[in-house]
């Protein structure tokens, strides 16, 4: 047989004709994904980024936009104190007391971000230390102090 004779016989080109219509085939149902894909129907979608938290260095997902039943107040970067080694029961009474400071000094504000790398021990014993967090474009001194406690922690804020 001659390189060339594969064309000519039935089988050859049916071969052919049968390569050709499934690439056909692959391109049109390409082309019609891309269509549906690309058209909305009119809508539009949505896009959900991440967005770097500049005061906690936290990322977030469009947390201004999420569609809430009811609002509440948002603690951005505040479990970085879980991280610190504080306990679940002093980390919720920080959490308790500073939704209660915002919640009474800075009614309406949904926000609060912890200020990165800004926690620090006050005395040798890490008994105490404080943090700081930005609300309202105001910022506030957290002060804490365990006593030694694993479970207990007094907790005062002051505006800076």
């Amino acid at each position: 047989m001659k390189n060339g004779s594969l064309l000519l016989t039935k089988r050859g080109k049916m071969l052919i004709f049968g390569v050709l219509a499934f690439v056909i085939v692959g391109l049109v149902a390409i082309l019609i994904a891309l269509i549906v894909s690309g058209g909305d129907g009119g809508r539009q979608r949505e896009e959900i980024k991440p967005q770097v938290d500049p005061v906690s260095g936290e990322t977030i997902w469009n947390i201004d936009q999420e569609n809430e039943l009811e609002p509440e107040l948002q603690l951005i970067g505040f479990y970085q104190l879980v991280d610190l080694g504080f306990m679940a029961g002093q980390y919720q009474k920080i959490i308790d007391t500073v939704a209660d400071y915002i919640e009474a000094e800075l009614p309406g504000v949904m926000r609060a971000n912890y200020r990165k790398d800004s926690f620090k021990y006050l005395d040798g014993q890490w008994m105490q230390s404080s943090f700081e967090f930005v609300a309202d474009e105001k910022t506030f001194l957290v002060v804490l102090d365990t006593g030694g406690s694993l479970s207990e922690i007094s907790v005062e804020i002051g505006e800076i």
